[in-house]
């Protein structure tokens, strides 16, 4: 769910060592090395999905029952870091609600929500990203080109790496509504 540049392999490989329920090529699972910050491929063909993903919720009941408030809004500031915190410390966050702005990104069938991330001497822009799912139909939305809004609830899911292998741990937004919006926001984040 990648190339790579020296700051984000470095920071992947602590993280990794931290992480749990990784799952090859998506990088579905807990920790910020699993699907923020690289990326190995920029291209948006669907592929067929590897594994088994089982996502426990159901968008429509859950947007039937929300109220409107919000949790926790990421904002132009603090972008990166939010969402790294999101990953390390899943568990202070899960069934929170968020609403949070950048590109819609596709990497091989599955949808994130993200911004380019810093540049630097040790680095090239990556993407900050987080995945979401959604129930609704956001065929008309381009890959790196739409600018959206995804507000959700922050969600634990499950992927099997096989048809026979035990379900491994994923987080992911459950969005109650994606919206396409007209003016981009800070792109590239620097924290």
């Amino acid at each position: 769910m990648r190339s790579f540049s020296l700051f984000p392999l470095l920071l992947a490989l602590l993280l990794i060592l931290s992480a749990c329920g990784e799952k090859e090529p998506s990088g579905k699972g807990f920790g910020a090395a699993n699907n923020t910050t690289t990326v190995l491929s920029t291209t948006a063909a669907p592929v067929d999905k590897a594994y088994e993903d089982i996502f426990p919720y159901d968008n429509a009941e859950d947007r039937a029952s929300f109220d409107g408030d919000v949790d926790i809004v990421v904002g132009d500031d603090g972008y990166l870091a939010q969402i790294t915190d999101w990953y390390e410390n899943f568990p202070d966050y899960e069934g929170k609600v968020v609403e949070i702005e950048g590109y819609y990104m596709e990497f091989s069938g599955y949808t994130y929500v993200g911004r380019n991330g810093p540049d630097g001497p040790y680095n090239t822009a990556e993407y900050v990203n987080f995945e979401f799912q959604t129930d609704e139909d956001i065929s008309s939305l381009k890959h790196l080109s739409s600018w959206i809004r995804v507000t959700g609830i922050l969600r634990e899911g499950q992927t099997k790496k096989t048809k026979d292998s035990e379900p491994e741990p994923f987080c992911y937004i459950e969005a109650l509504s994606v919206e396409e919006l007209t003016e981009p926001g800070l792109d590239p984040v620097t924290d």
